[in-house]
């Protein structure tokens, strides 16, 4: 008899999970409570593939980046697109290191990269100095497209799941792993970010990103052929909650002028360095997310977290999206303990 496992949300983790159980034996079940797979922050962020070079204060998460970069790779190759350039600039102004220390870091970790800061195809302001480095897109409309090819017909839409609906999942003998980022199960630890970024339609031809370092600065990231993000993490979130009602509620509630706020601010910041920016962007258009972060975390660690909530209801967290693989480790290697102890019920 197939073990049952019912995953909760059909995000980036709900879906791989799903995809890998169900391809080694597992009667899988997806609950979404939407129409579709993909439409909350797993479809509305800048999706880059890390390598890195985004963590210079942890070491812990650059190694982690390099192998989720690998195996996303190896993984899911036709769900990644590459880009033209992909640049991190140090700030000359307000950075919380400086260029040369910023290099010595990511050499250290075995990251290769090129110091492009006096040959770039585009002029920076208030930079100190630039690389080139060889991170990608996860084409977030391509996931959308796979997952709901491989994944539809066993998935429930339109279906919220509350901790109750769990628990009795998990009375029936069912392992159900919530994937809704602590959606369900609230955490004291975790709290709710609503968070506003833009898109852009892309003006010319050359396809790049542009990550400004090292502190509360700004980046622009591709989209998809036609569009690219740009996020501030001074500006991008609207708050911290700790219920994600809350967190909704803010979103919804937010009004047209504060947009254009967030707008005019975060587009001022980008062209302190990128004084051509609308040369590169035009048409931007808000978009909005929601994200569970740990509560008092001042490093940069993007750690992954298996939550054992009640007999056979588990959630998990993580910070970066190729830590699916880790999860997915964890996850198989605790179902495989679970049947060598009772084996008579998977």
């Amino acid at each position: 008899m197939k073990k049952k496992v019912n995953v909760i949300g059909g995000g980036w983790y709900g879906c791989h999970l799903a995809l890998s159980l169900q391809s080694r034996g597992y009667d899988v079940k997806i609950f979404e409570k939407n129409n579709q797979l993909f439409t909350e922050s797993s479809f509305h962020n800048q999706n880059r593939l890390h390598l890195g070079f985004h963590y210079p204060r942890s070491f812990k998460t650059r190694v982690q980046s390099k192998r989720g970069f690998r195996l996303f790779k190896s993984n899911y190759p036709d769900l990644i697109d590459p880009i033209d350039l992909s640049l991190y600039a140090i700030s000359s102004r307000n950075s919380l290191l400086d260029f040369d220390t910023y290099k010595m870091i990511m050499t250290s970790t075995g990251l290769t990269f090129e110091d492009v800061s006096t040959c770039l195809p585009l002029v920076l302001s208030n930079i100190e100095g630039v690389i080139d480095c060889d991170e990608v897109v996860i084409s977030a409309s391509k996931a959308q497209k796979f997952f709901q090819s491989k994944l539809n017909s066993i998935t429930n839409f339109n279906n919220k799941i509350s901790k109750d609906d769990c628990f009795s999942m998990s009375s029936d003998g069912i392992f159900v792993i919530d994937c809704t980022w602590n959606k369900i199960f609230n955490k004291k630890n975790l709290y709710y970010e609503p968070t506003i970024m833009f898109k852009y339609e892309n003006k010319q031809k050359i396809k790049f990103g542009l990550t400004i370092m090292d502190g509360e600065l700004c980046s622009i990231f591709p989209f998809d052929s036609q569009r690219s993000t740009l996020s501030d993490v001074e500006h991008t979130p609207l708050g911290k909650y700790q219920n994600v009602k809350e967190a909704y509620k803010r979103i919804n509630q937010i009004s047209k002028e504060e947009i254009e706020d967030k707008l005019k601010f975060m587009h001022k910041k980008i062209n302190t360095y990128l004084p051509s920016f609308s040369d590169y962007f035009s048409n931007p258009e808000p978009f909005f997310s929601i994200k569970t972060k740990p509560a008092n975390n001042k490093t940069d660690d993007r750690f992954t977290i298996l939550t054992n909530e009640s007999k056979n209801v588990y959630s998990v967290f993580s910070g970066k999206i190729d830590t699916i693989f880790d999860m997915e480790f964890r996850i198989l290697s605790f179902l495989q303990k679970e049947n060598e102890i009772n084996p008579s019920s998977f």
